[in-house]
C-alpha cells in the first residue's frame, strides 16, 4: 500500500482521486457524505458526485430545490464533503462554501447534460420531508414504470430541479496505513495553499 512522503504528490493524488469519483459510478468516491448545518446541529446525507473541477477546486451534484439541504445551504452556505475509501483506508475531508444554481446557466447545461433516469426524482409534485401516511417515492406509477430516454420525458421536473456547487478551500486527509496511520492539511488563502503534516 503506497504511502506518501510528499505533500505535492499527496495533493495530486487526492485530486485525481476525487475526479475519478466525479466520473465512474463504482468508484469509493461517488456517492460521498455531504454535511451542512441545520437549526438541529450537523445534517448529513448521502449524495451522488456529478462533477469535479480540480483547477476550480469545485464539486458538485443536483438535488430537488425543496429539499432541506437546499434550505440549510441559504442560512449556512459553509459545507463539509466526507469521503472513505474501505480499500485504500483514505479518508477526505473536504470544506468550502456552497453556492445553489436555479435557473441559470450552469443548471441548464447540468440539466441537459444529464440522463434522464437521474432526473425522474424531480417530476414528483410532492416536496422531498413531506409527512405521509405510507412508504412511497411520492412519484407516480406511470413515471415509476415508464423507461426514460429522452429529456422530454421529465421536463416537468425541471421547475423542482438544483445544481449545488462547492468552492473547496480545506481538506483534511487521514491514512490508515500498516506502517503507521499519518495525516495532512491543505488549506487555500489568498497568498496560495498551505500545506502541511499533522497528527491523525
Amino acid at each position: 500500500m503506497e504511502r506518501f512522503s510528499q505533500l505535492n504528490q499527496l495533493l495530486a493524488h487526492i485530486w485525481s482521486e476525487v475526479e475519478q469519483g466525479g466520473r465512474e459510478p463504482g468508484h469509493p468516491y461517488n456517492t460521498p457524505t455531504f454535511g451542512t448545518v441545520s437549526s438541529r446541529g450537523a445534517s448529513l446525507r448521502t449524495v451522488v458526485l456529478r462533477r469535479v473541477d480540480a483547477k476550480a477546486r469545485s464539486l458538485l451534484f443536483h438535488s430537488d430545490c425543496r429539499a432541506q439541504k437546499i434550505k440549510e445551504i441559504q442560512h449556512q452556505n459553509r459545507v463539509t464533503w466526507h469521503f472513505w475509501d474501505s480499500n485504500s483506508k483514505q479518508q477526505l475531508r473536504l470544506m468550502g462554501e456552497a453556492d445553489l444554481h436555479f435557473d441559470d446557466e450552469l443548471a441548464n447545461e447540468v440539466w441537459q447534460s444529464s440522463h434522464p433516469k437521474s432526473l425522474k426524482i424531480y417530476v414528483k409534485p410532492t416536496a422531498p420531508n413531506t409527512k405521509v401516511d405510507q412508504p412511497r417515492s411520492g412519484l407516480s406509477e406511470q413515471v415509476e414504470s415508464v423507461r426514460l430516454s429522452e429529456l422530454a420525458q421529465v421536463a416537468s421536473g425541471r421547475e423542482n430541479f438544483a445544481v449545488v456547487r462547492t468552492l473547496i478551500d480545506e481538506i483534511d486527509f487521514l491514512h490508515l496505513h500498516p506502517e503507521g496511520n499519518y495525516r495532512a492539511s491543505f488549506v487555500w488563502t489568498p497568498q496560495g495553499v498551505e500545506s502541511s503534516w499533522m497528527i491523525p
